[in-house]
């Protein structure tokens, strides 16, 4: 008989050891997600529920197409506050009848969208689904989607806009920036990311968006009429002003209001303060890009940035951090210390929420977890381009603008 070699016996022996301790922590995680899930629909029964936030969309569009003004019910919560051209996506769903079919179509494009995501993040840096196909259960047992899902939100489509730009920036620009107008007729935050294109010189991106943005607005000006747009400047400033309270509020003003003893008057201050000092974040961290033309860092930043300075907020919000996480998680080429930093911050996400375990924090750790991994990121690019700079380089090569 044959004797199994000592070092095929070894690995096979690490083999299964990190197999069961990949499945173990998927477990954990996926337990907790489904339990801050549940405990949601205790709150918000199914499928009384279903697709809530989705029939305040509805409505609407109803209006927009009998009254022309989509914006009459303003209250934050119950009303839609979306870019007038948002009304083009959310017409596709309207049209669907009955209302189970629209709930399922609905449910499973934000399914598929996530999964063509974390797909192509996986394929644009050399990853086969055997690779990563960890990045699934990461994804679609995330807490926050789940809750997407549960409320009807839209998120996902913003998000896969944000994903086409990232994707073909560099192959197919003018398609990228039409992929990141997506992204920004559906959520306006997004258009920050056209300082990500300045950076990375990709002038042809940012024609992409603006062509993009001008075809959607002038199919929406026919459809629904050109008084949309002033309406939204208008619900727009107001939302600027809202700050809206409670435990359910994830905004950086509403958990200081909630963990701080800092007076209601000093809370705005205090907000702006570290508003400026992420916006200073994301400048520093543009210049660098633009210096050492590495992409990665920026989109992770202004991502996670993106999701945590908005004053209005909620708990599904944080299915914008996905995006960056798979990014990071690849651009590391899976550094165990970064597989291990963000499957521990997103699972800390899983149950920092009001309807789950950690209903004192509700949201105050999830954002350290942003903000540590902003840091993270920064001061590597820092030490990155203090490399560069001691190299000698050729400055005027450095500065020299070249759109691709």
């Amino acid at each position: 008989m044959h004797s199994i070699p000592q070092v095929s016996r070894s690995k096979d022996i690490r083999f299964y050891v990190k197999a069961f301790v990949i499945g173990l922590c998927l477990f954990a995680y996926l337990v907790l997600g489904f339990y801050t899930e549940l405990k949601l629909i205790g709150v918000k029964p199914l499928p009384e529920k279903l697709i809530e936030d989705f029939h305040y969309y509805r409505r609407a569009y109803s209006n927009a197409q009998e009254t022309g003004d989509p914006y009459q019910e303003r209250e934050i919560g119950l009303a839609f506050l979306y870019p007038p051209p948002s009304l083009l996506v959310i017409g596709i769903f309207v049209r669907i009848s009955p209302f189970l079919l629209r709930a399922s179509i609905f449910t499973a494009t934000n399914i598929l969208l996530l999964s063509l995501m974390i797909y192509g993040i996986a394929h644009r840096y050399g990853y086969t689904l055997s690779d990563v196909w960890w990045w699934f259960p990461l994804g679609l047992g995330f807490a926050p989607f789940l809750e997407l899902l549960h409320l009807g939100q839209i998120n996902v489509i913003t998000q896969f806009g944000v994903f086409l730009m990232f994707l073909l920036a560099e192959p197919a620009p003018v398609l990228g920036g039409v992929g990141l107008a997506l992204g920004v007729v559906t959520k306006a935050t997004p258009l920050a990311f056209v300082g990500y294109l300045l950076a990375n010189r990709n002038l042809k991106a940012v024609v992409g968006t603006a062509i993009g943005l001008a075809g959607f607005s002038l199919l929406t000006g026919l459809t629904y009429g050109w008084q949309l747009f002033p309406s939204f400047f208008e619900v727009f400033r107001e939302l600027l002003d809202a700050f809206p309270l409670g435990p359910n509020s994830q905004s950086l003003f509403a958990l200081l209001e909630s963990h701080t003893t800092i007076p209601y008057e000093s809370l705005q201050i205090v907000h702006k303060g570290l508003t400026i000092y992420v916006l200073l974040v994301f400048a520093i961290s543009g210049i660098i890009t633009y210096l050492s033309r590495e992409r990665e860092p920026l989109f992770i930043i202004l991502s996670l940035g993106l999701t945590l300075i908005p004053n209005v907020m909620w708990y599904h919000h944080y299915v914008f951090f996905l995006l960056p996480v798979f990014v990071w998680l690849a651009w590391s080429r899976l550094h165990p210390a970064v597989v291990i930093w963000c499957f521990a911050g997103l699972l800390l996400i899983q149950v920092d929420r009001l309807y789950s375990f950690l209903e004192v924090t509700h949201g105050a750790l999830a954002h350290i977890f942003g903000h540590v991994s902003i840091l993270i990121i920064l001061v590597w690019q820092m030490r990155k381009v203090a490399g560069i700079l001691k190299g000698k380089p050729d400055f005027r090569g450095l500065l020299r603008w070249r759109s691709s």
